[in-house]
């Protein structure tokens, strides 16, 4: 395909969940606030430019956070039970292939995210993008 489009990824992952409908509010770059429970399209924690030695492609991993609520109450911990237990329906919105590369989720992890001054508890996807 060839040089990664970071913005088209973003925004098409965060399309990609908004069509899934499983959290009311979706962000496809990191922002100063959010409201939750929410995804959150991160920057890449990773990336190989060119991975090929003709240009063939790039690589890019990055951070997909679905953040239910802060770190210390019940009510977050239920909701991150449900956004664990429907898992296999968030990777099949969010893999395939599309104009902007092809997604596959290749990890995911309870995390805390500092937004706003506020820790969120939520899931990390690792979501790998091959252009």
């Amino acid at each position: 395909m060839g040089a990664v489009d970071l913005a088209a990824v973003m925004d098409g992952i965060g399309t990609q969940v908004t069509a899934w409908g499983g959290v009311p509010y979706v962000y496809s770059y990191p922002g100063a606030a959010v409201n939750v429970p929410c995804c959150l399209v991160d920057y890449p924690s990773h990336i190989d430019i060119a991975t090929t030695m003709q240009r063939g492609g790039d690589h890019v991993s990055l951070p997909v956070l679905f953040l239910v609520g802060q770190t210390w109450s019940k009510e977050s911990r239920d909701a991150l039970s449900a956004i664990i237990a429907g898992g296999a329906d968030i990777v099949a919105a969010i893999e395939g292939s599309y104009a902007y590369g092809d997604i596959a989720v290749t990890d995911a992890e309870v995390t805390t995210v500092v937004v706003g001054g506020l820790d969120h508890l939520g899931l990390k996807l690792t979501v790998d993008v091959e252009t």
